[in-house]
C-alpha cells in the first residue's frame, strides 16, 4: 500500500499541556510524538479499536451518570453502558473500512464480550463513586473520566477513576488486557504517577495509591505512591516541552535505535531512512535491482524483488496493486513486512511502500 499522501516532515510539535500517553510516545522517540501530533494515520488494531470505545463510553457515562437523580438504580447505569459500547461497536467496524492505511481486523468475539462486561463493571465502580460523593459524608468523592490540567499548563491527564475516602483518594485506571507486573512493564505505573502529580497540584494532597483493574478478570494491582517519581515525571515533561520548543530541525529529534522497526511511522522517517543500514527485518529500502511478478487469479500477484541495500530477495504476495512502486530502477521504503520463522520477508497488501 502506497502512502504517498503523508510525507516527510511532520509539522506539529507536541506543546502543552503534554498527555501521558504523549509523554510515553516520546519517551520511545521524540521524533515519533511529533508525527503523532502531525495526525499521521496509524494502521488499526483490535487492541486499539476496543481500548477507544471502552474510554468513549467511560466518557460518555461519566457525563450522564453526573445528572442523574439519586434513586437511579444501577441496572439502569448497566443497561447504558451496553447500548453506549455496542452502538459504538457499530461504529467502528464501519468506520475502518474508510481508514486511510486499513488493516483487516478479526473482531475476536470472546474480547468484545470481555470489553463489553469490562465496561459494565467500571459503569458500576462510576455509579457508586458519584452516588457517595456527597458533603455529608466525609471524604466522599467521585470523579470519573475528568480531565484535570496542572496550574502551569504544561500538563494534562484524564484519570478513569478517583475515588475517596476519609484517608484518601484512590486513583483507578481500567484496562481491557493484561496487567503486567512492575518488572515486565512499568509504563502504566507512569501514567498512575502522572495522574498523581495533576491531583496534588489541584488539591495539595497526595493520593493514598494507584490501582489498576481489569473488571472483567478480576485482575488488579495496586501502585504504591511516589512523590518524588510523581516529581520527576513532571519535570521530564517539561525537559520535553523545552526540546520541542528549541530543537530547530525536526530531525534533530529523532532517537533513532532498536524501538525504530516498531515504529508505526517509520515510513516517512527521514532520519531513520539516512542510515546506511535500514534492513530491520519488517523494514527496508534501495534501489530495485530486480522484480518478478506474477498474477494469481484475478485480484492477487505473487512474485519477489531484490533491493540494493538487502542481500536477500523479498517475497510478494497480495493484491495488485501492490505492485505499482516496485518497478526496476526506482528506489523504494517499504516498512511493515510479513517476516516469516525462517526470517524471511515478504511484502503484502497491508505492507507501506513509498518512493524514496
Amino acid at each position: 500500500m502506497t502512502v504517498g499522501d503523508w510525507q516527510w516532515p511532520p509539522g506539529n510539535r507536541p506543546s502543552a499541556p503534554i498527555s501521558p500517553t504523549m509523554l510515553e510516545t516520546a519517551r520511545d522517540c521524540a521524533l515519533q510524538a511529533c508525527f503523532r501530533a502531525s495526525g499521521y494515520p496509524v494502521p488499526p488494531t483490535i487492541y486499539l479499536e476496543v481500548g477507544k470505545i471502552v474510554h468513549h463510553v467511560l466518557e460518555e457515562l461519566r457525563n450522564e451518570i453526573a445528572g442523574l437523580p439519586k434513586d437511579t438504580e444501577p441496572a439502569a447505569v448497566r443497561r447504558r453502558a451496553v447500548e453506549l459500547f455496542d452502538a459504538d461497536l457499530v461504529s467502528a467496524k464501519s468506520a475502518i473500512k474508510g481508514y486511510p492505511r486499513p488493516r483487516p481486523i478479526r473482531w475476536d468475539e470472546r474480547r468484545v464480550h470481555d470489553a463489553r462486561l469490562g465496561v459494565i463493571e467500571a459503569a458500576d465502580a462510576m455509579f457508586h463513586a458519584f452516588r457517595v460523593r456527597d458533603p455529608t459524608i466525609p471524604g466522599g468523592i467521585g470523579v470519573a473520566e475528568q480531565t484535570i490540567v496542572s496550574a502551569d499548563g504544561s500538563m494534562a491527564g484524564t484519570p478513569d477513576l478517583v475515588t475517596g475516602e476519609d484517608h484518601g483518594v484512590t486513583i483507578i485506571d481500567f484496562k481491557t488486557g493484561q496487567i503486567p507486573d512492575d518488572q515486565a512493564d512499568d509504563r502504566y505505573a507512569r501514567q498512575i504517577h502522572f495522574y498523581a502529580f495533576l491531583w496534588h497540584d489541584k488539591t495539595g494532597e497526595w493520593p493514598l495509591r494507584g490501582m489498576l483493574r481489569n473488571p472483567v478478570t478480576g485482575e488488579s494491582r495496586e501502585i504504591e505512591i511516589s512523590a518524588i517519581a510523581a516529581e520527576s515525571l513532571a519535570q521530564e515533561a517539561g525537559s520535553l516541552l523545552e526540546r520541542y520548543r528549541y530543537t530547530g530541525d525536526v530531525g534533530d529529534l529523532a532517537d533513532v535505535g532498536d524501538y525504530c522497526c516498531r515504529c508505526p511511522y517509520l515510513i516517512w522517517c527521514d532520519p531513520y531512512w539516512a542510515q546506511d543500514e535500514t534492513d530491520c527485518g519488517h523494514a527496508a529500502g534501495g534501489e530495485v535491482l530486480e522484480a518478478e511478478v506474477s498474477p494469481v487469479g484475478e485480484h492477487q500477484v505473487r512474485g519477489w524483488i531484490r533491493l540494493s541495500q538487502v542481500a536477500r530477495p523479498i517475497g510478494i504476495y497480495g493484491a495488485t496493486t501492490t505492485v505499482a512502486a516496485l518497478h526496476v530502477g526506482k528506489s523504494i521504503r517499504v516498512a511493515g513486512m510479513f517476516v516469516a520463522e525462517d526470517g524471511q520477508a515478504t511484502i503484502t497488501a497491508h505492507t507501506d511502500i513509498l518512493p524514496s
